[in-house]
């Protein structure tokens, strides 16, 4: 009886095996997944930074709006607890549920401690504020 000889294949012949391959899906796809996943979180840091910048640049055009009134009307113009909004035009661009209070230390006082305070709704749906705070004398 002869016996076949099947010429064997040689390791040096190329190609990846079945496990090599899923082995180099599995650990592409681990590192797509992570990925994804800082890029949304990227994306949320970026859009509440964006909010807060946006607050306080909404603070600080009406901060320039009270403090330009004279001394003497700031306190009958914008009353202790109310809502503060730009007299000239209504604020460029507001955040949803976003109005702005201006409130007094003592509003006899000389200097005038003037606290104005933005309250939005975030895009998540949290509630927000920011404050800023000057000094105005006669």
């Amino acid at each position: 009886m002869t016996q076949r000889h099947y010429p064997r294949r040689k390791k040096a012949d190329g190609g990846f095996s079945l496990v090599e391959l899923v082995t180099a899906v599995f650990i592409i796809a681990v590192g797509v997944t992570a990925l994804i996943g800082q890029l949304e979180a990227s994306y949320k840091v970026t859009a509440v930074n964006r909010e807060t910048n946006k607050a306080t640049a909404h603070l600080q055009a009406v901060m320039e709006q009270v403090i330009s009134v004279p001394f003497s009307d700031i306190v009958r113009t914008y009353p202790n607890g109310t809502a503060a909004c730009s007299q000239s035009a209504e604020l460029s661009d507001p955040m949803e549920g976003e109005y702005i209070v201006v409130e007094y230390v003592d509003e006899n006082a000389d200097p005038l401690q003037i606290t104005l305070t933005v309250h939005w709704m975030s895009f998540n749906g949290r509630q927000c504020s920011r404050s800023l705070t000057t000094l105005r004398t006669r």
